[in-house]
C-alpha cells in the first residue's frame, strides 16, 4: 500500500513537470515575439508570419489575445489607408481586450479607433477614443 502511494506521488510529480516543461517554450516564444514586436524593425518581414505560427502552435496560450493584437497592429501599419477592412477584422477577433496587458490595451483602443476613422465609421471611432481618454482620468484605468 505504501509502495502504491509512492508510485502515485511520483507519477503526479512527473505529470506536473511535463506541463511546466511544455509551458516554457510557449512563454519563451511569446517573449521573443514581444521583443521583436516592440522594436518593429521595418526589415523584419518574418514577424507577421511568426506571429501567425505562434497562434497555430499554441492555440490555448494565455498570450493568444496579445499575439492576435500584435499581428493586427502590424497589419494596420502595413496596409494602405484606403483598405483597412482586413486589419479591422483582425482587431475585432481579440475576444477579451480588457484582459490585454496595460500598454497593449491602449494600443488596441487607439488602432481600433484609427481603423474606424479611416473606414469613415466616425461614431465607433469616437467611442474608442473616448474610452482611451477616459482611461487617463481614472486612478486605475484598467478596472
Amino acid at each position: 500500500m505504501k509502495l502504491l502511494r509512492i508510485i502515485l506521488c511520483g507519477l503526479m510529480l512527473l505529470s506536473g513537470m511535463g506541463i511546466e516543461a511544455q509551458q516554457l517554450p510557449m512563454e519563451r516564444d511569446y517573449i521573443r515575439l514581444s521583443q521583436r514586436y516592440d522594436k518593429r524593425v521595418k526589415d523584419d518581414k518574418n514577424l507577421p508570419v511568426d506571429l501567425r505560427n505562434y497562434q497555430k502552435a499554441y492555440p490555448y496560450s494565455t498570450y493568444l489575445d496579445e499575439v492576435q493584437l500584435m499581428y493586427a497592429i502590424i497589419q494596420v501599419e502595413q496596409t494602405k489607408k484606403d483598405d483597412l477592412s482586413k486589419p479591422l477584422k483582425e482587431l475585432q477577433k481579440v475576444e477579451k481586450p480588457k484582459l490585454l496587458t496595460r500598454p497593449h490595451y491602449q494600443d488596441y483602443l487607439y488602432y481600433l479607433g484609427y481603423c474606424y476613422v479611416m473606414s469613415e465609421q466616425y461614431t465607433k471611432a469616437q467611442q474608442q477614443f473616448r474610452t482611451l481618454l477616459d482611461m487617463k482620468d481614472k486612478e486605475n484605468p484598467y478596472e
